[in-house]
C-alpha cells in the first residue's frame, strides 16, 4: 500500500505492525516510520486446562501448515517506547497499522500514548 501525497502532509509517523505472513504499509518518503514483525498470539492461560490446550493446539497446527506465530518481544516494546519519544513535539498523525486493528495496533497506540502522557497517566 502505497499513500498519496494528500494524505502523507497530514501524518507525523507511522507504526507498522506485520506478522509471519502479512504485510507493512510502504511509504517510501515518510522519514519517519517504524515497521515491526510479530503475531497476534494466544497466552496460554494457568488456571484453565481446557483453554491452555486449546492455545497450545493452534500453536502446533500454525507450526505444522508453515505459519508459525512468533509473539511480540521486549525489545519490540522497547523499539515503540524509543519511537514514541522520537515523534512527542511532531505536528500530524501518527498512524498505528497492523492487520485486523484490533489487538496489536492498538497496544501500540497504547504505549505511544503511555509514553507521550509520562508516569502516572498510563
Amino acid at each position: 500500500m502505497v499513500l498519496g501525497s494528500r494524505i502523507r502532509d497530514d501524518i507525523g509517523g507511522i507504526i507498522s505492525i506485520r506478522g509471519h505472513q502479512g504485510f507493512a504499509v510502504d511509504c517510501p518518503t515518510m522519514a519517519v516510520s517504524l515497521v515491526l514483525e510479530f503475531d497476534d498470539v494466544d497466552v496460554p492461560p494457568t488456571d484453565d486446562p481446557s483453554r491452555a490446550y486449546e492455545s497450545w493446539a493452534r500453536e502446533k497446527w500454525a507450526k505444522e501448515i508453515g505459519r508459525p506465530q512468533t509473539p511480540p518481544r521486549a525489545v519490540d516494546a522497547a523499539a515503540i517506547i524509543e519511537f514514541a519519544r522520537r515523534l512527542k513535539d511532531c505536528r500530524g498523525t501518527v498512524l498505528c497499522h497492523c492487520q485486523a486493528g484490533v489487538s496489536r495496533s492498538p497496544a501500540v497506540a497504547l504505549l505511544c500514548l503511555a509514553t507521550w502522557t509520562g508516569p502516572g497517566h498510563e
